[in-house]
């Protein structure tokens, strides 16, 4: 609440200086108050399991586990790793607010893993859907380690 009416005092500056100087300094203090209050509260019943807290460590175990058994696969059956396909199968477990993470920690171990034989020819692989909501990522399949 503050922030944005700091920010709309600064974006009328020039048509009204006067609101700059006229804070109430007691009505912030009130503000921090409540916000003390409001954390001090224990929280009563159950998280939705969409909200539940699941620490990035465990995230990023998860994921290297996966990658790892692709990287089985590809050493007994000689099949490479499609980094598009893999990030579109993960991002289907995750809720959407874990989507970022996912998709980082996955770049992350396929740069880690190998290279594909099309990044040394200078070609551009196509944009492919990875999610419902429109995100794309271009990439080779990885085919060299």
């Amino acid at each position: 609440m503050f922030s944005q009416r700091l920010r709309n005092s600064i974006h009328n500056y020039f048509e009204h200086p006067w609101f700059l100087w006229t804070a109430q300094a007691e009505r912030l203090v009130d503000l921090r108050d409540e916000e003390m209050v409001l954390r001090e509260d224990d929280a009563l019943g159950e998280l939705p399991e969409e909200l539940q807290y699941e620490s990035l460590s465990d995230l990023h175990d998860q994921i290297v586990e996966h990658m790892q058994d692709l990287l089985i696969a590809y050493r007994e059956n000689n099949r490479p790793i499609d980094l598009s396909l893999v990030l579109k199968e993960q991002l289907e477990n995750y809720p959407l607010s874990r989507h970022f993470d996912v998709a980082r920690i996955i770049v992350d171990q396929a740069v880690r893993l190998g290279m594909a034989n099309d990044d040394l020819s200078g070609i551009y692989p196509a944009w492919q859907a990875i999610n419902k909501r429109g995100a794309e990522v271009q990439a080779h399949v990885i085919d060299k380690y």
